[in-house]
């Protein structure tokens, strides 16, 4: 999506550009429409899916919390661990969750970086290089 959202903006700023250089052949109001209800299509889309992403992120942090306690929770209630144990474990599995989440939080970013790549790489080979 991301990919897709680069190309449109780029058809568009393209479009800006040579309609400031030549008015007769480019910049005409149906193109920059088209390209514009592109624009705001993709944008809706994108916005759209970073939504459900972050529903989804939501409910696995969520998840994430009462997991040692669901697992130790039994432990606890038969006597084999006390309220202590359960807690250090908790704050101990929460540390490791938070580390490991790194590419969750940094999900966007990692997207971007990703569609650049495959933008300069289409780039390289349309040029040869």
């Amino acid at each position: 999506l991301e990919y897709n959202n680069q190309k449109v903006e780029a058809a568009f700023r393209k479009e800006l550009v040579y309609a400031e250089d030549d008015k007769i052949h480019y910049g005409k109001t149906e193109t920059l429409v088209e390209l514009f209800i592109g624009l705001r299509m993709n944008y809706h889309r994108l916005f759209l899916h970073y939504g459900y992403f972050d529903i989804w992120v939501n409910f696995f942090e969520q998840l994430m919390i009462i997991t040692p306690y669901l697992i130790m929770g039994p432990g606890l209630f038969s006597g084999l661990i006390t309220l202590g144990v359960l807690v250090q474990v908790s704050n101990a599995f929460s540390k490791v969750r938070e580390s490991f989440s790194i590419f969750i939080a940094n999900w966007t970013t990692i997207t971007e970086l990703r569609s650049i790549h495959k933008r300069l790489r289409e780039f390289e080979a349309n040029i040869g290089y």
